[in-house]
């Protein structure tokens, strides 16, 4: 049976959990690893090879995916397929449609799905990410609209360009250029760097996944300037710049926008708002491994080597983001360093991180656990907040947590709030 023709024949006709072959690895029901479809919810997943998810959001990285739009004329494709106005089932069915019909539309099977790590692109060597990436800050300029919103959260104009901001460019052509640019001055063809990946025979810096992600929030095409991206920089404990993390914004204020449905009406969705830079997938490109950073000033011990300036603290606070921990950093003018987190989730690489850290910095006895607040009511960040504990007592540091008036949110916002003067800006110490 066609593979093809088969799955969108029982689609149409069952319900509940069918199980069938797996256009992308060709494992089928057969041996129970094959996609099973859930009508209800729109969902489907390979058990082989991990591909799956929402059939719009899996259409769209397969035929509107991060290296597949680099031009209006792909653009306006996609448009043509996500401004149809259809029923919920009519929407997925059309996905699917994509989805089974993809090698008649002649789309490179090389963009890969899998939970297999072997599978992806190999990590890029940090010393070679660091000269790429410290060059990317210098020729390539940051936007007025994300230096504006750098200001409003409370950076000055000296310490967005200490801290090497950018923004990364929506435009092909733009994103062609300074890929070039980057080429010719490092003198490196960029093959199996994070965040870059063979497109037409040219190696191009990725858009950050930006028209997939307008398109899955249902921004409509015309408003789709009204976003923009800038890079994060988190650098390792040696002062090297390991990666980006790429920061999703938009030019009116507040996360909530407002997002097509696929029936055609509207409803107000939180902005996913952060990335990183890399390119696991794609041919010719990279990955990284999303380790924490380190905020905060540097130093050269006897040997040398350049570790981190503690300042005189033996403990440190932990905050989730890049973004927020540089800020938090700057806004108390470096007198308290600390350790940036990209998600409270995103704790695989912490054993390695706090090893190092230890035998870097032994005056370092404490971690100061500083989440955002909703730690108190958010279960999953509960969850995460004990799970940081364990590991930081694992690694032999003591551990503790910082708690502050809920109105503010992050540890950034109380260093804003404190630095404009507000009397409630005190946080109190909680050892386990």
């Amino acid at each position: 049976m066609d593979t093809r023709n088969g799955i969108l024949k029982e689609y149409l006709t069952r319900k509940g959990f069918p199980t069938y072959t797996c256009p992308f690895c060709g494992k089928g029901k057969s041996r129970g690893d094959g996609v099973s479809i859930k009508d209800t919810d729109s969902l489907f997943k390979c058990f082989h090879c991990g591909f799956g998810g929402n059939l719009t959001t899996v259409a769209t990285e397969i035929y509107f995916g991060d290296s597949l739009i680099q031009d209006e004329g792909e653009l306006q494709k996609a448009y043509d397929f996500y401004e149809k106005p259809v029923s919920k089932t009519g929407y997925a069915m059309k996905a699917v449609e994509i989805f089974l019909g993809m090698e008649d539309r002649n789309v490179p099977r090389n963009y890969k799905f899998s939970n297999t790590e072997d599978e992806r692109n190999p990590e890029t060597d940090i010393e070679r990410r660091n000269k790429i990436y410290l060059a990317m800050t210098r020729i390539m300029p940051l936007e007025e609209n994300a230096k504006r919103s750098l200001l409003e959260r409370g950076y000055t104009a000296e310490q967005i360009k200490k801290q090497k901001y950018v923004s990364l460019p929506k435009s092909f052509t733009e994103r062609k250029k300074y890929t070039k640019m980057l080429q010719k001055i490092t003198g490196d063809d960029l093959k199996g760097v994070a965040g870059f990946s063979m497109y037409k025979g040219e190696m191009i810096m990725t858009d950050g996944g930006f028209y997939k992600r307008c398109m899955e929030l249902g921004i409509p095409k015309e408003e789709m300037n009204n976003y923009y991206l800038f890079l994060c920089p988190s650098f390792d404990l040696h002062g090297r710049l390991q990666y980006f993390q790429i920061a999703f914004d938009k030019k009116v204020s507040g996360k909530n926008i407002e997002c097509k449905n696929a029936d055609g009406s509207f409803e107000k969705r939180n902005l996913a708002k952060y990335t990183v830079f890399s390119t696991p997938w794609q041919e010719c490109g990279g990955r990284v491994k999303v380790n924490a950073g380190w905020c905060g000033p540097y130093k050269q011990n006897e040997d040398g080597a350049i570790v981190p300036d503690t300042k005189g603290r033996n403990n440190i606070p932990i905050i989730e983001g890049v973004l927020k921990t540089n800020l938090y950093v700057n806004l108390t003018n470096l007198y308290e360093p600390a350790i940036s987190q990209v998600g409270v989730a995103n704790t695989n690489q912490l054993h390695d991180f706090f090893k190092e850290l230890k035998s870097l910095c032994p005056e370092i006895v404490c971690i100061d656990e500083c989440y955002d607040m909703d730690k108190l009511e958010n279960e999953s960040v509960a969850k995460a907040v004990k799970k940081l504990e364990t590991i930081v007592k694992e690694e032999g540091f003591k551990y503790q947590t910082r708690q502050w008036n809920p109105k503010y949110k992050g540890a950034d916002d109380l260093a804003l709030a404190h630095v404009k003067g507000a009397k409630d800006t005190q946080y109190k110490i909680i050892a386990p």
